[in-house]
């Protein structure tokens, strides 16, 4: 970290900041990081760059690469979801390279990880790059990982290594005209410390609401760890800290199209028109939020499949979205579709095929409208 460092780029400029403060569990960890702020890059444009050592003994080339930024206009795009990779090392390697090989996550405009890559981040370097990130790269993967922390990023005694590697959990983008939230969703309210941060959080989303960037969007949606409701009775705790100012009710501050999570390890949607759940069993049962819990939900929320104890399944989440529509289709690793629907925006969902074997309809409680 004591060499100097230079960004080469066809366009744009970049700064580095030398210091800068990471929130760990809601701590200031005050760490020395090398930043790179790249300013006055043109949309759906096509960059490379460069990372170049300046020593004593001359320049050398530290890393080269490539990457296309997102375009201005336009809803038309796909990208992958997967998430709670909390196999061994051994296991998580083997899905992945299925997953690429048999469903195509390293396809579309990026690929999203939405938290619990393992379980206990003892050893952050082999449960996030050799047997995650490191995979993808050698399977093919070229489009960008965007990064979702869930709640066993808080565990271990590297955890720390999440946001210094790659800086604050919560934050937002624009691919097109479409507006992405990325919440960091936490610990199940396990730990009170970090309390003081979820209120951070809250804050930075009502600010972010009312950004010309989310208010010209034509169309939101949420990337996130846990779901939204009180799922087993503990994961909305945190959510409706962060989100339930935001998001929820008859007359959100911004109107949601989309949720996209994981957590519960239960491959399921939820319909907010047809009032509908649809899913697959899970290894204690199935189980669903109840009718109040759902009140104040009025957007689709799909959730992604991952392990449980004793029952090792795993799924991929297909997302096309268009001016019209969203397609989503939930794949095993070995490319089976488990569920596919169609949602017209503002309608429900369109089964076009589908698997899940339980189905529940969540009539509104008596006297809500």
């Amino acid at each position: 970290l004591n060499a100097t460092y230079e960004v080469i780029l066809g366009r744009g400029k970049a700064s580095v900041t030398n210091e800068r403060w990471t929130v760990v569990g809601g701590q200031k960890d005050a760490v020395r990081v090398h930043l790179f702020d790249l300013e006055g890059l043109l949309p759906a444009t096509d960059y490379g760059y460069e990372l170049v050592q300046l020593a004593d003994k001359g320049v050398s080339t530290l890393a080269t690469g490539a990457f296309r930024t997102y375009p201005a206009h336009g809803a038309h795009h796909d990208f992958w979801l997967i998430g709670d990779t909390q196999f061994d090392g051994a296991r998580r390697t083997q899905v992945l390279g299925e997953m690429v090989r048999n469903c195509g996550i390293g396809g579309g405009s990026f690929l999203v990880s939405v938290g619990d890559v393992d379980n206990v981040f003892d050893d952050f370097s082999y449960s996030y790059h050799e047997t995650f990130l490191d995979v993808l790269a050698k399977e093919g993967l070229k489009v960008p990982t965007v990064l979702v922390r869930g709640n066993h990023e808080y565990h271990g005694h590297e955890t720390t290594q999440f946001p210094r590697h790659f800086g604050r959990p919560y934050y937002s983008f624009s691919h097109g005209d479409v507006f992405y939230f990325v919440l960091d969703t936490g610990e199940h309210a396990q730990r009170l410390d970090i309390g003081d941060y979820f209120d951070e959080q809250a804050a930075w989303l009502r600010a972010e609401v009312e950004t010309d960037a989310c208010k010209k969007a034509r169309h939101h949606i949420v990337l996130a760890h846990a779901v939204p409701f009180f799922f087993d009775g503990v994961s909305g705790l945190d959510v409706e800290r962060i989100a339930g100012g935001g998001f929820y009710g008859d007359h959100p501050k911004c109107k949601l199209d989309l949720w996209l999570c994981g957590d519960i390890h239960c491959a399921y949607r939820w319909d907010p028109l047809a009032r509908t759940i649809a899913g697959r069993s899970r290894v204690a049962g199935w189980k669903k939020p109840t009718r109040a819990d759902l009140q104040q939900i009025r957007f689709p929320v799909f959730v992604n499949d991952g392990p449980n104890a004793g029952w090792a399944k795993q799924s991929a989440t297909h997302v096309e979205i268009s001016d019209t529509a969203a397609v989503v289709t939930v794949m095993t690793p070995d490319g089976k579709t488990l569920d596919k629907v169609r949602y017209r925006w503002g309608h429900p969902f369109e089964v076009l095929e589908s698997a899940y074997d339980h189905k529940a309809v969540i009539p509104p409680d008596p006297g809500v409208v």
